[in-house]
Order: C-alpha cells, then structure tokens, then sequence
C-alpha cells in the first residue's frame, strides 16, 4: 500500500518528495556526467586512443540493465524497505566513483565502468518504484515525470560546469588533455554527490519510519 495516495500538486509540497528527488539527481546525475563525457574520459585514461569507447559504453549499458533487473528482484523479494535499497545504491555508485577516481589507465577504466552502470541502472530501476510506493498512483505520470528531471537537475552542474573545470585545467594548449588528473577531480565530486544524496534517502527512511511508529502507537 503507498504511504499516501495523493495529487500531483500535493506530492509537490512533501518535503520527503523534493529528499526523493535530490537523493535521484545526485546519483543519476554523476551516472549521466561519466556518459556525457565517455569520449573524452577514454582518451584521457587510455594515452589519447579511442578504441576503447565502443567497449566502455556497451559495459556501461549491460551493466545499467543488469542493475535495473537485480534491484527489480531485490524490491519483489521485500529484503529491504525501497527506501533503504535506495541508500544502499546510492553507497555503492558513491564508492564506485571514489575508486574510478584513484584508478589510472585503461585497466581502471574498463573495471570501473560494470559498477558504475550497475548503480546507475538501480536508480532508475528503484525511481518508479517509489513515486507509487510514496505518493500513490494518482496523476502518476506528472508524478514520474517530475522526478525524471531530477537526472537533468543533477548531470547539468557536473557536465557542464565541473567536468570542463577540471577537464580544462589540465588540459594542455591545444585543449586536450591525456591522463587520469583530467577528470579525477570531476570523479571525486560525483562521488562526494552519491554520497550527499545517500544522506538525504536515509533522511527520507528516517522519516517515513519514524511516521510509521507514530500511526502503530
């Protein structure tokens, strides 16, 4: 049964509504910063080739199905409230990208892209899940919609004022730039955002089961 079954203007003036959507622009946004930048990330870890990119995006890819299938299992089995898996998926890109950051070369790269897509497609898989499971299924199209554009909220800022900083500062005058500094800074900011939005899902199954032993007592 959802927590509550409400309007669209209703879901909008829950503060646990605009934790949800936070917690998702964090961790989809850092997702879609590595995709937005999967050419220029392999160039830079693997000596200024390209071959490798064909490669990177198809683990990314298989890796964000397997992640959307292995949590749609996880929330069908009840072995964690939704909320908390989405802490969970939130820990694991966070870490994901902290170890992407530490890596060098194309070693680190064709390693760190099968976690990060897996965290990457959890999120999406879990965002569906919690419209209905939080707010009902009332106008839950706007509501779907709605936290679909907390990917755009979050990739905007790191695509397209963190990657270039860092990007740019090493880059050399020609523009480009080869080696794991150009983008480290950019990876650990990704991280430090999974991580903040990890926080704000906890705060939201804080709430939600703080509210619960209220309505039982």
């Amino acid at each position: 049964e959802p927590v509550e079954d409400i309007t669209f203007l209703e879901t909008l003036m829950r503060v646990r509504f605009w934790l949800l959507f936070f917690s998702l622009a964090a961790g989809e946004g850092a997702g879609l910063m590595v995709l937005n930048n999967m050419g220029q990330l392999v160039k830079a870890l693997d000596a200024g080739a390209s071959e490798l990119q064909p490669v990177c995006v198809s683990l990314f890819s298989i890796s964000n199905a397997i992640g959307r299938l292995a949590m749609g299992q996880l929330t069908s089995a009840k072995f964690l409230p939704t909320t908390r898996l989405l802490v969970a998926a939130l820990v694991w890109a966070g870490l994901a990208y902290a170890l992407f950051a530490l890596g060098e070369g194309r070693f680190a790269l064709l390693l760190a892209m099968p976690p990060l897509g897996f965290g990457y497609g959890c999120l999406w898989s879990l965002q569906p899940l919690l419209a209905s499971e939080l707010f009902g299924l009332r106008s839950y199209g706007k509501k779907y919609g709605m936290l679909a554009l907390a990917a755009v909220a979050g990739s905007t800022p790191l695509t397209e004022f963190v990657a270039p900083t860092f990007y740019e500062a090493h880059a050399d005058k020609n523009g480009w730039c080869v080696g794991s500094d150009c983008f480290r800074g950019s990876l650990y900011i990704a991280s430090l955002t999974c991580f903040i939005g990890a926080m704000l899902a906890g705060f939201l199954d804080l709430s939600l089961r703080q509210e619960g032993e209220t309505s039982s007592s």
